[in-house]
């Protein structure tokens, strides 16, 4: 099984920021480098380095570190 990107590491790349600025509670807005254009990068980078594709309509359920922390954890099963 392919190992997969740390989900903070891949936020953190994606927002061009330091891993250690996000935690858990992480979410879009109410993170200084994490607005909806960003939101983009990450969904971006979630389906490239998780290898899955993101429905239009569930794109917004993954702005926030715990839903993608979540989607890290079900993909490492």
């Amino acid at each position: 099984m392919k190992k997969l990107i740390d989900p903070f590491e891949l936020v953190a790349a994606a927002l061009n920021t330091r891993k250690e600025t996000l935690t858990i509670d992480s979410k879009m807005h109410e993170h200084p480098d994490w607005d909806s254009v960003e939101n983009i990068a990450v969904i971006a980078d979630i389906e490239t380095y998780y290898g899955i594709a993101i429905d239009d309509a569930d794109v917004m359920k993954y702005n926030n570190m715990k839903a993608i922390f979540v989607l890290y954890e079900n993909l490492q099963k």
